[in-house]
């Protein structure tokens, strides 16, 4: 069986779950004051965040905030132009 076949609709909800189950076990560990298990933020408010966007940032000071590529490439290359501006 190729892993094409293998990635079904069922198997992609599958892996969102244990990436959502992942990332708040890491976001439980890293929170200040009494730990909390995955289970008892998962319904949280704050936490949804950690569900849908695809690459939320790891930090725990953030908290929820997602990584916008365009923006990040759009500063990327002003800090380069400015360097080269300056030279």
């Amino acid at each position: 069986m190729e892993t094409k076949d293998k990635r079904t609709r069922a198997w992609r909800r599958h892996q969102a779950r244990r990436v959502f189950k992942a990332r708040l076990k890491r976001v439980g560990a890293w929170q200040m004051g009494p730990r909390k298990l995955w289970h008892e933020i998962k319904d949280e408010k704050g936490y949804q965040c950690y569900r849908t966007t695809g690459t939320p940032c790891s930090c725990y000071l953030c908290r929820g905030e997602s990584f916008d590529r365009m923006a990040a490439k759009k500063e990327e290359r002003a800090m380069i132009k400015e360097n080269l501006e300056k030279r």
